[in-house]
């Protein structure tokens, strides 16, 4: 579809939200098919609203092509799974739950346009770097996106907890 881009696409499939919502279809019937896929509703926003979706997806596929690890003390599949696919569905929260996340006030993708930059066009080096200093950014006491992962756990727990548990 012209309305998205694949990495986006992607962010949204690879997202928890998405585990769950298969993990629905998967009850209600005997595995999971291709057509399954279809029923995820791929939440419909401007272009330029993906492009954190996509940065973030550039990150992680660049991480886990590394053999070795950008930083020493964090491996490249903790600095995924702990850093940045966290905020990945965080944001992927966002857009399904638009209505709980603005009411507590929590926001993630205004953010993460501001503290993850693009590395699509850039040598490896340069993607490390950028890299490293989103992490740096991200694990700095009074991080938006730091501070509202935690407020998100606390102030929309009982929505996500099934989620999460799955």
């Amino acid at each position: 579809s012209q309305k998205f881009n694949l990495k986006y696409c992607l962010a949204i499939l690879n997202s928890k939200f998405a585990k769950w919502c298969f993990d629905q279809i998967r009850r209600s019937a005997i595995g999971l098919y291709p057509d399954d896929i279809k029923q995820l509703p791929i939440k419909v926003i401007q272009k330029e609203e993906q492009k954190p979706f996509e940065i973030l997806v550039d990150y992680i596929i660049f991480l886990k092509q590394q053999e070795t690890d950008i930083l020493s003390y964090i491996s490249n599949e903790n600095l995924v799974k702990f850093y940045f696919e966290e905020v990945l569905d965080a944001m992927v929260f966002e857009l399904y739950f638009e209505d709980e996340f603005k009411s507590k006030n929590i926001e993630f993708i205004k953010y993460a346009s501001h503290y993850f930059k693009p590395i699509e066009d850039l040598e490896d080096d340069k993607k490390i770097e950028m890299i490293k200093n989103s992490y740096e950014l991200l694990t700095q006491r009074g991080n938006k996106i730091k501070d509202n992962l935690e407020l998100m756990m606390i102030d929309l727990k009982e929505l996500l907890e099934p989620i999460l548990k799955g």
